[in-house]
């Protein structure tokens, strides 16, 4: 990732990475691993009601 840079009116502009590891409740353990420009928001309508009883979608 590029670092921050500021413009000439001194306004921060950051990258972020688009990936996101979704842990079950309870063991604080990533089980699924979503790469930002391949997940959906439907992805993860989808999966979060399995995700919350600690199962993999």
């Amino acid at each position: 990732m590029a670092p921050a840079t500021k413009d000439a009116e001194g306004k921060v502009s950051a990258t972020h990475g688009k990936t996101t590891l979704a842990f079950f409740p309870g063991d604080n353990k990533g089980h699924v691993l979503y790469h930002g420009d391949e997940a959906t928001a439907d992805d993860y309508i989808k999966d979060l009601p399995k995700l919350i009883k600690g199962q993999t979608p």
